[in-house]
């Protein structure tokens, strides 16, 4: 997945203004390196002050957070007498049940904010590291000021990062100690209350066991007799038995101890205003709101308890605000009262969804006030976070408190007040775009039909229609442009760069929103700050279904990626093969699209993010070798970059040694944020490859899946699923020896496709018989400069016959021929046909025949001639005639298509018979290797350094079979050339016909730009990709287009 396009799937929605400014500083760190570095000094003045701010916002916002949580946790810990930083609760076996149940709910909400909070760090600690990467690209530009900022940045996340350590651990073992003691059988004779405890001890009290256990066990006449004896219901108790009370009725509604509860209310009205403040209102809605939801409950498997009916509770607080109702203004007024975070009851009320209670509240306060004026401001009163209720009940999902609300604040709607009214229209516009955001349903459709602006955008500049574009909600979409068909304004752009909803929609893929927002309107001319169209975006990430339905505003030349005609990544010296060693490169996860794969998957932790919950960032893996060398990679759990073009590499001499090691690491405050090691698994490569298919035989499925096992335990504790391909050293060709004219000669670059053309059912020309020496001289002497070899075992019979590479049970029938006779006249009889027609018959039989309904180079459909062999060419062909020799390894789909076993011969056994035979043969003949399959790119580039290699690819051409990602779009295929030093990418030319631009965006990082396919046997689209500048262009009808672009058959060719 890649990093920026997925970001925001990564963030917190309700936090999304405090979040790295990362495709702007990616925006800004472009612009400062589109020059030449060696003409013009680069500049990242703009781009550090810029991230320099986002620290400071970061920093500000997660240090504001982290006080919020510690502040939540002494009020807690204070109520229940619990000492500070306190790891464990004494005597937790001895503590009340029901008091237990509100502890562990609790802590756990505890927990969870301190998990979302660290969540929001890694997601922006990522993106900083991303661009303090980028920058030390330009080691030699940036300076020593650079690492000074970027230690500055890493000191203050280790202080951090040990901090939120130490606060997780002792959560942790709280909710597990809790857990714990909730499954233990308890004596109800020995339990105490730690609340009513801790009232006790703070006024010098005796306990009132005998109080706890009638309201317990649910006594009210012996509760009742008791307060009566204790005085604790007369005119004017003194404080301590004030704050008793207090917690006696806490402790009742919390034990839902109805009958107890109603003669704690009703046995003196007159004292309750002072019984109940604000602080206790607010903590019995929050117990009652933890209770009523399941992300609080069911955390561990210790707890055996099942859920109970938390309604009792919310209809105890609701009594209680009648109770209010009844007292004099004086005492009501404790709903207008905040907290210590600026919080009143109505707050947590909809914080937790209780609906019942906020309608209590707003009931009461309109009652109170004699008017809608004071509820609208409490719906609307902001807590020292900056939120309201209203805010709270959108955040998390409350759709009815979400409704109460709307619908109250619909009353006091259109005031004579304007600046309200507007100001009004703003919140909930603001709330829309959180909730589109959030994918809340039902509250996206609530504000929707409620008094917006639909055309408000966000500080980044973002729309509703653009956030529901981003997020591929085709209904939002289709929502949003019905709901005011008038009022929407649908090209708004956001700020960072440039994109309107169309732009969003396309460089996502989402065909049926780009058919919306096109049939509703949308511009197709419009530029982005890059200078590029919807439809460029779209075709550059491979999603041509979306591009081809876009119409065609050719903006100029495409500028490269970052100062990308000048850096050029190449393979570093370690990634090259020595003598002696070989290289195992490993992916985690799987290269193939569309499998259902997690590359790590254990009860603890995953590599995959979810996006319902926020996933706990202690831990991360280790990859290393045993038997070997090579720097190990830790890696990050959950894994939110695109690690297909960042691999392990190691090398090692004895691949029979060889072992991978997968360990799994948490984060400690002691150790770290490595952390300890809690389990781990190792691969055997070499040998069981061997085992099950022999030296000469590997298979398709480079997918293995490795058992975990806890570290102290050996349990199971899940599975690690990497890809890996090994390369093994070829002594030869490690120098480069050829020169290719592309950039020399300035003109595109003429190459035959299987010689003279591939053999099509067309019957509108006349054909040779594909990959033949008599194909190849033709296409020469027609005008093409190179021709195209297919290189595989199943072309490579010198009699013919088709002999596949993959293994197991095949379709093709192979007979053996006799040499070949001397040629003689044929004309007098019909045996040859005969012969032919036999040939055709048995044909039918092969998977080609099946599928297209022929095969190629036969006679009776082609000018059939014996196929040539690698050798013959390379030896029989005039050297003028360059070759590019398309190395035909079967790929995994294929072999699903055809039926068989996906089991091949060897990757480095089969590359090093070819390269062998072009280092005894080649000459000085001008040679380019190619591939479909990424694995044999890697091979030929690591183990050759004499040719070009170039990766082919459809890059999303419909229909998209292969499945691989390294080659899915333009974009990311030229990233894998890129990362292997190839010398450019042969694409399918519907992309580059699509955007013909893209052929300079190819050029500028420094690659060879070709193309393939039928298209490029129209003239016009020959003529229109040599007028963006393609370097070759590989066509079957040679003659034709050689004559539409102009090119001179060659004469050196002597024949």
């Amino acid at each position: 997945m890649k990093f920026s396009q997925n970001f925001h799937l990564f963030q917190v929605p309700e936090w999304e203004t405090f979040y790295i400014s990362y495709d702007l500083l990616k925006r800004l760190f472009s612009a400062a390196t589109k020059n030449d570095p060696l003409k013009t000094p680069l500049n990242f003045t703009e781009l550090y002050a810029c991230l320099s701010s986002n620290i400071d916002v970061l920093n500000t916002f997660r240090s504001r957070k982290y006080e919020f949580l510690h502040r939540k946790e002494t009020e807690l810990r204070q109520r229940y007498g619990i000492e500070l930083y306190l790891s464990a609760i004494p005597a937790l076996d001895e503590v009340d049940d029901h008091e237990l149940e509100v502890l562990f709910e609790a802590f756990t909400e505890l927990r969870r904010d301190l998990t979302k909070l660290r969540w929001y760090d890694r997601v922006n600690q990522d993106a900083i590291h991303r661009i303090y990467a980028k920058l030390e690209r330009f080691s030699k530009t940036i300076g020593p000021s650079h690492y000074d900022h970027r230690s500055t940045w890493i000191d203050s996340q280790l202080d951090w990062e040990t901090q939120c350590l130490k606060d997780v651990e002792r959560l942790n073992k709280l909710v597990t100690d809790i857990s714990r003691a909730q499954s233990t059988v308890q004596s109800g004779s020995s339990l105490r209350s730690l609340c009513l405890k801790n009232v006790c001890d703070s006024h010098a009290l005796a306990y009132p066991s005998t109080e706890y256990h009638a309201i317990r066990d649910n006594e009210p006449s012996i509760l009742a007799r008791l307060l009566d004896q204790k005085n604790l219901v007369n005119d004017s108790p003194s404080s301590g038995l004030e704050a008793l009370l207090s917690g006696l009725l806490e402790f009742s509604m919390t034990c839902q101890s109805r009958g107890c509860t109603d003669i704690l209310l009703s046995a003196n009205l007159s004292n309750v205003g002072d019984v109940i403040d604000h602080n206790f209102l607010n903590h019995l809605i929050a117990v009652s709101g933890r209770s009523s939801m399941p992300a609080y409950r069911g955390d561990s498997e210790c707890r055996t308890q099942g859920p109970a009916d938390h309604s009792d509770t919310e209809n105890g607080v609701s009594r209680l605000f009648q109770a209010l109702g009844q007292l004099g203004p004086s005492q009501r007024s404790v709903l207008q009262i905040t907290d210590t975070f600026g919080r009143l009851p109505l707050h947590y009320a909809a914080r937790y969804g209780l609906t019942a209670i906020c309608q209590s509240i707003l009931d009461s306060l309109h009652d109170f006030e004699q008017g809608s004026s004071a509820v609208r401001d409490a719906v609307l009163s902001k807590d020292s976070e900056g939120y309201t209720p209203l805010y709270s009940g959108v955040s998390r999902n409350h759709s009815a408190v979400t409704r109460l609300f709307l619908e109250t604040l619909e009353m006091g709607y259109q005031t004579s007040d304007q600046a309200k009214d507007e100001h009004l229209r703003s919140v909930l516009s603001d709330l829309l775009l959180l909730a589109l955001r959030s994918r809340y349903d039902d509250i996206v459709h609530l504000l929707i039909s409620s008094h917006i602006n639909i055309n408000h955008q966000s500080s980044r500049g973002e729309t509703a229609l653009y956030i529901a574009a981003k997020i591929g909600r085709e209904d939002y979409v289709n929502t949003i442009l019905k709901a005011s068909p008038n009022q929407a304004v649908i090209d708004i752009f956001e700020t960072v760069n440039g994109w309107t909803p169309l732009f969003v929609a396309c460089a996502r893929g989402h065909l049926e929103i780009v058919e919306l927002l096109l049939n509703a309107g949308a511009s197709q001319t419009i530029l982005d700050h890059r200078g590029w169209t919807a439809k460029q975006h779209a075709a550059f990430r491979g999603h041509l279904a979306a591009a081809s339905i876009l119409e065609d505003y050719f903006t100029g030349e495409s500028s490269g990626g970052t100062a990308s005609k000048f850096f050029n990544i190449a393979i570093g010296a370690s990634n090259k093969l020595r003598d002696g060693y070989s290289h195992i490169i490993v992916n985690l996860g799987t290269m193939q699209e569309g499998k259902q794969v997690t590359a790590v998957d254990l009860s603890c932790c995953s590599s995959e993010f979810s996006l319902s919950l926020e996933a706990d960032t202690r831990f991360s893996i280790e990859v290393s070798i045993h038997g070997g060398s090579g720097s190990s990679g830790l890696v990050q759990l959950p894994i939110l970059d695109d690690m297909v073009n960042d691999p392990f590499i190691f090398r090692t001499k004895n691949l029979s040694k060889a072992q991978l090691v997968f360990s799994i690491f948490c984060a400690t405050p002691v150790e770290g944020k490595k952390g300890i090691l809690v389990g781990s698994g190792t691969a055997l490569l070499e040998s069981d490859k061997n085992q099950f298919f022999g030296a000469q035989r590997e298979s398709l499925i480079r997918e293995l899946s490795v058992p975990i096992l806890e570290k102290e335990t050996l349990k199971f504790m899940g599975t690690v699923t990497f890809t890996f391909v090994i390369a093994k050293p070829f002594i030869h060709l490690d120098t480069p020896s050829i020169v290719y004219p592309f950039k020399d000669e300035g003109q595109i670059q003429l190459v035959g496709h299987r010689g003279l053309g591939q053999n099509t059912t067309s019957r509108k020309h006349l054909q040779l018989g594909e990959n033949t020496i008599e194909s190849f001289l033709s296409a020469a002497r027609l005008g093409a400069s190179f021709v195209e070899f297919m290189y595989a075992s199943n072309v490579q019979s010198p009699r013919g016959n088709p002999i596949s590479v993959l293994g197991g049970p095949i379709l093709q029938t192979a007979r053996g021929q006799t040499g070949r006779g001397k040629p003689r006249s044929r004309s007098l009889t019909r045996d040859r046909e005969r012969g032919a027609d036999d040939v055709q018959d048995r044909m039918k039989h092969t998977v080609d025949f099946m599928k297209k309904g022929f095969k190629p180079n036969t006679r009776g459909d082609f000018i059939q001639d014996s196929f040539a062999t690698l050798e013959e060419l390379l030896i029989e062909m005039p050297e003028t005639i360059g070759f590019n020799i398309e190395i035909k390894y079967p790929r995994l789909h294929e072999a699903v298509d055809a039926g068989v076993a996906p089991v091949a011969i060897d990757l480095n056994t089969f590359i090093d018979t070819s390269l062998d035979k072009i280092y005894r043969f080649g000459g000085n003949r001008t040679i380019i290797l190619s591939s479909f399959t990424p694995e044999v790119c890697i091979l030929l580039a690591l183990k050759q350094q004499a040719y070009h290699v170039m990766l082919i690819t459809n890059a999303g051409k419909q229909p998209v079979t292969d499945k691989e990602l390294r080659g899915g779009s333009l974009q990311v295929a030229a990233r894998f050339a890129k990362r292997w030093n190839l010398a450019g990418v042969v694409f399918a030319a519907e992309t580059l016909l699509l955007c013909p631009r893209l052929v300079k965006y190819v050029q500028n990082l420094g690659l060879i730009c070709a193309s393939y396919g039928l298209e490029n046997n129209i003239p016009e689209n020959a003529k229109m990709q040599a007028a963006a500048g393609l370097d070759i262009i590989m066509a079957d009808r040679v003659g034709l287009v050689a004559k539409s672009l102009q090119l001179h058959p060659y004469d050196k060719v002597g024949l």
